[in-house]
Formats: structure tokens, C-alpha cells, sequence
């Protein structure tokens, strides 16, 4: 049941992997769904921003030295 509480969150990027930044939004939940068990749960998420239409992509990228 907790898990329902999760609806209409917003998904943030942990920043613990690769070089996106923490925090950037990934989207809100807009479904929580249990397996016919009740043993796994399903989140589904609404991305931030429609995946079809791009016009700009930033490519983000940081170094150290002169690598």
C-alpha cells in the first residue's frame, strides 16, 4: 500500500552514475501497478519532457587535467 503514496512524485537522476548531473528531472509517477502476487510493484513514469520531438540535445561533459 505505501507504494501508492509514490503517485504524482517527481523521479530525479541520483548523480551516482556517469556524468548526469544529480537532480535532473526524469519525470513524475503516474502509475504504480502490483504483480498478480503482490510480491514486485510496477512504477510507471511520465517523462519530464516528450521523447519525440528534440530540436536541441546538450551534450554535458566535464574533465580533469587536460584530458
Amino acid at each position: 500500500e505505501k507504494w501508492k503514496d509514490f503517485k504524482g512524485k517527481k523521479v530525479r537522476w541520483s548523480g551516482k552514475v556517469g556524468s548526469t548531473p544529480r537532480g535532473l528531472l526524469i519525470g513524475t509517477v503516474s502509475k504504480v501497478k502490483k504483480d498478480n502476487y503482490g510480491l514486485a510493484s510496477t512504477i510507471y513514469v511520465k517523462p519530464a519532457t516528450n521523447l519525440n520531438n528534440f530540436s536541441v540535445v546538450t551534450v554535458i561533459s566535464s574533465s580533469i587535467g587536460d584530458k
